[in-house]
């Protein structure tokens, strides 16, 4: 008898195991997984032009729909004057849906 109540305790404690194994495993996929749009569409930005030294100045992001997003990148070139033949601000266009990239666009390009 004492061997199977220590059976069933054992068993008992499997299911608990494998339920905080899987919320610790959502957790991860939700705090240290896939970037936020912001985040992917600024290393786009820098990605595209990979010599152009851009610093990020402002991110801005908006909700069309549920499943919609659209966040805007400016950012600024570094060693490039303001008055120089090629563009020292740049600025990008990112749409999401679904958290998928649809569209990627220059709204202020790297040259004039």
């Amino acid at each position: 008898m004492a061997v199977a109540i220590g059976r069933i305790l054992r068993l008992g404690r499997f299911p608990v195991l494998v339920a905080a194994g899987l919320a610790l495993a959502g957790c991860s996929l939700l705090f240290g997984g896939k970037k936020l749009p912001v985040e992917q569409c600024a290393d786009l930005m820098v990605d595209a032009f990979p010599d152009g030294d851009i610093d990020i100045t402002h991110k801005s992001e908006v909700n069309s729909s549920i499943s919609t997003v659209t966040v805007t990148i400016e950012g600024a070139r570094n060693g490039v004057a303001p008055t120089a033949a090629v563009a020292h601000d740049v600025a990008v266009e990112c749409k999401f849906d679904h958290d998928v990239l649809s569209d990627f666009h220059w709204t202020k390009p790297p040259f004039h």
